[in-house]
């Protein structure tokens, strides 16, 4: 990815199909995500290959990236305490996430900048329609936020996920993963 002030509008037809911005290729590889990050099976494989992709941009900089199906998404939330999963769910009725692209933080809704801010952001690529739905993107403070409401447990169980899908990435201080609370 380039610091260029806009959102490329390339797009890009490959293995995981079309209409899929170039935000959410590889950055390692500069191509489409290929394979779960977790499990390591190929998407174009997979009866139904739906990709859940983040990246974690600090300063314009790609520190984390990582490409789930569908069933490791859901592995790494099954482990959830009750207590997360009511906190959660009522923090999510007080202060809902409303995902409108790369622009705005979907919790604060203020303007954000993937290129100068600190951010995560995801988005949805299914292997025949590509890109599903709007991405969205949640600041450092918001998803630290939304981390705060979970249990001791849970954020354990997150941070060994994170561990065994993307070893060390505790040691660069990225907050939970977004996916699991968007």
């Amino acid at each position: 990815m380039q610091d260029d002030d806009t959102f490329d509008d390339r797009l890009f037809f490959g293995p995981m199909g079309p209409l899929v911005p170039v935000e959410f290729e590889s950055t390692e590889t500069g191509e489409p995500f290929l394979k779960c990050s977790s499990c390591t099976l190929l998407f174009s494989e997979m009866e139904q290959a739906t990709c859940f992709i983040e990246k974690v941009m600090r300063s314009g900089e790609c520190i984390v990236e990582v490409a789930l199906c569908s069933d490791c998404l859901s592995n790494g939330r099954c482990d959830w305490s009750d207590e997360s999963i009511e906190s959660l769910e009522m923090h999510n009725l007080e202060h809902p996430l409303i995902p409108s692209g790369l622009g705005h933080c979907a919790g604060c809704q203020i303007e954000a900048n993937i290129w100068t801010d600190d951010v995560t952001y995801v988005g949805i690529i299914e292997k025949t329609v590509g890109l599903l739905g709007p991405p969205a993107l949640i600041c450092t403070d918001c998803l630290e936020q939304i981390e705060s409401v979970l249990s001791e447990e849970t954020r354990r169980e997150m941070d060994e996920f994170a561990d065994s899908v993307l070893p060390g990435v505790n040691a660069e201080g990225v907050p939970s993963s977004s996916l699991f609370v968007l």
